[in-house]
C-alpha cells in the first residue's frame, strides 16, 4: 500500500505569524468520494486520510479514493455504510465508529472484522484509546469499555441511555459530553460525576484542550472555554457576536491547526479564532468563489501530519487547507483574455529587481510578465524575433535582456523600449565579455565568438 503524500516548501513561516490566506481546494464525488456528507476523518500510520460518510469508508493516497462498503453476506466487510468515528492508532489499527457498532480494518489482510453489543444496537460517535490497551466508545446507548485483546464489551453501559458524542483524554481522566452536559469519568475506579453546573442543560457535541490553559466545548448553544480547573471562563454565542464575531449558536466540531489556532466547525460555516483580539474570522461558502469551503455546515475538522486542515462538510464533500498551498500562484495560457502566451516554459528571468518576470516558451516568443499589474505583453517574430522557440534568457540589467533562441541566434532585447533586435557591435560585445565573463557563462561564449 503507498500511501505517503508529502508537501515540500522552501519557505520558513514563524508560528507567530498571522494566519495566512485561507483558501481551499474541494474533493467530492466528482473525484471519487462515495458520499458527500464526511462525519468523521483521521490519519494511519502510512499517512492515508481516512473519511468516514454517510455511505461508506473512503482512503485517500494523495492521487485517488479507495472505497470501502458493507457487503451483505461477507461478514469480512464494513461492517455499517454510516460512519461516525474513526480512529487510527500508531501500531496502525484503524477503529471505525459505525450506526451498528464498531469495526477494525486488518491493513495486512485488507478486511474488517466486526464487533456489536450483544442484544442491542448501538451508534458510535467517539472512540478513545486508553493507556491500559482499552478503548471508550460514546455511543447513543451510554458509555461503553471494549477490550481490545479480547475483543469484547464491558458488561454493563457507563451512564446508560444517555446520549455520549465527544471523549476527551485528562491522563487517567476522560471528559464525557453527552445531551445532559459534561461528566468526567475515571477510568482506573470506572466512577462516573457531573461537572460544571452551567452546563447541565447543554447538549455537547465536541471537547478539545485548549493547550496550556484549559478546554474547549462545543455544544448546540455556542462555544463554552474553561480552565484548567473546569470552571467556565468565555462564552461565545450568537447573542454577543458583535463583540466577537461567532454568529453560530449551534458548534458541531472543534479542531487546533498547527500554530494551535482553534477552528470552530458550525451550521452556518467556519470561524477561526484570533486569541489576541478575542475574536473570531468567518468563512463561509459563496457559489462565485471556487476556493471557499465547499458548504456552511462543518461536521468534521482534522490536521494531518503535514499541517493541513481538513473539513468534513454535510452534503458538501471535503475542504483541504493548507498553509503554502496558496503562496504559489498559477500563470498560465488562457485562450481570448490576457494571459500567458503558451503553458510550455523554457526559461524564466526577472527583470532587475522590479518583481517582473520575462518568460520564454517552446514555440510562443517572449513573455514580459508586469507583477504589479498581472498583465501580459507577448513579444513575437514581429517585435524583432528571430525565432519564437525561446530556449534561454539572461539579464544585464534593469534594461536589456539577452534571447538565445532554437535556430534564432542570439537576439538583445531593450527592456524600455520594449522591442527586439540584434546584438550590439562586436567593439560593445567584447567591452561586456570583458568585464562580465564569468556572469555570462556560456551564453558568454555565443556572444562573443565573432569578436575574439
Amino acid at each position: 500500500m503507498r500511501c505517503l503524500f508529502t508537501i515540500i516548501f522552501s519557505v520558513t513561516v514563524s508560528a507567530a505569524a498571522a494566519l495566512p490566506s485561507v483558501r481551499f481546494k474541494t474533493l467530492s464525488v466528482d473525484d471519487g468520494l462515495s458520499q458527500s456528507t464526511v462525519l468523521s476523518i483521521a490519519e494511519d500510520a502510512n499517512r492515508c486520510i481516512w473519511f468516514g460518510t454517510s455511505d461508506g469508508l473512503n482512503r485517500w493516497d494523495g492521487y485517488r479514493f479507495t472505497v470501502y462498503r458493507h457487503i451483505e453476506g461477507d461478514s469480512s466487510s464494513l461492517g455499517n455504510n454510516f460512519i461516525s468515528s474513526l480512529l487510527s492508532e500508531t501500531g496502525g489499527r484503524l477503529w471505525i465508529g459505525t450506526a451498528s457498532g464498531l469495526s477494525r480494518y486488518d491493513h495486512l489482510a485488507d478486511r474488517f472484522v466486526n464487533y456489536s453489543l450483544p442484544g442491542q444496537n448501538m451508534q458510535v460517535f467517539a472512540i478513545d484509546a486508553a493507556p491500559d490497551g482499552r478503548l471508550l466508545l460514546a455511543t447513543d446507548v451510554g458509555l461503553i469499555g471494549f477490550d481490545k485483546a479480547s475483543g469484547r464489551f464491558d458488561n454493563g453501559i457507563t451512564l446508560s441511555g444517555v446520549p455520549v458524542y465527544s471523549l476527551c483524554r485528562q491522563g487517567d481522566n476522560v471528559l464525557v459530553g453527552t445531551t445532559e452536559g459534561l461528566y468526567i469519568y475515571s477510568q482506573p475506579h470506572k466512577t462516573v460525576a457531573r461537572i460544571i453546573p452551567e452546563l447541565e442543560r447543554q447538549h455537547i457535541t465536541h471537547i478539545t484542550p485548549d493547550p496550556g490553559r484549559g478546554f474547549w466545548i462545543a455544544t448546540r448553544g455556542g462555544l463554552y472555554r474553561a480552565d484548567a480547573s473546569m470552571r467556565i471562563v468565555a462564552r461565545y454565542d450568537r447573542s454577543g457576536a458583535e463583540a466577537h464575531s461567532l454568529t453560530s449558536n449551534n458548534i458541531r466540531t472543534l479542531g487546533l491547526d498547527g500554530d494551535g489556532r482553534l477552528w470552530v466547525g458550525a451550521t452556518e460555516g467556519l470561524f477561526i479564532y484570533n486569541r489576541t483580539a478575542d475574536r473570531f474570522t468567518a468563512y463561509s461558502y459563496s457559489y462565485d468563489d471556487p476556493a471557499s469551503i465547499s458548504h456552511n455546515s462543518i461536521r468534521s475538522i482534522f490536521m494531518d501530519s503535514q499541517g493541513g486542515m481538513w473539513l468534513g462538510t454535510y452534503y458538501g464533500g471535503l475542504s483541504y487547507w493548507h498553509p503554502m498551498a496558496f503562496r504559489f500562484h498559477l500563470l498560465r495560457h488562457k485562450p481570448h483574455v490576457n494571459s500567458l502566451s503558451d503553458n510550455k516554459i523554457s526559461c524564466i528571468v526577472e527583470d532587475g529587481d522590479t518583481g517582473n518576470l520575462w518568460i520564454g516558451t517552446n514555440d510562443a516568443g517572449l513573455n514580459f510578465y508586469d507583477a504589479h499589474t498581472g498583465l501580459f505583453k507577448r513579444y513575437s517574430t514581429s517585435d524583432g524575433l528571430r525565432s519564437e522557440n525561446v530556449k534561454a534568457a539572461l539579464a544585464d540589467g534593469p534594461y536589456t535582456l539577452w534571447i538565445g533562441s532554437h535556430a534564432g541566434g542570439l537576439v538583445w532585447v531593450v527592456s524600455t523600449a520594449g522591442r527586439a533586435g540584434s546584438p550590439p557591435s562586436p567593439s560593445t560585445r567584447t567591452a561586456i565579455c570583458a568585464t562580465a565573463a564569468t556572469r555570462y557563462c556560456a551564453m558568454t561564449t555565443a556572444c562573443c565568438g565573432s569578436a575574439r
